[in-house]
């Protein structure tokens, strides 16, 4: 059975698929909050990255 998966002949498994994330019918005001809060993480993260190369500039300055 161990020849099935290879059985240690160099040959690798294929990698698994990834996962498939169902969503269930969820209401129109879930699906917004979910839409707002990546606009504010991704938003979040580019303050972030702007204030620190900011913060660089300064003290290189």
């Amino acid at each position: 059975m161990g020849s099935i998966f290879g059985g240690g002949k160099g040959k690798s498994a294929p990698p698994p698929p990834p996962p498939v994330v169902v969503v269930p019918q969820a209401d129109p005001d879930e699906l917004e909050r979910q839409r707002k809060r990546e606009l504010r993480k991704k938003a979040g993260a580019r303050q972030a990255t702007t204030g620190m190369s900011d913060y660089g500039d300064e003290t290189l300055g």
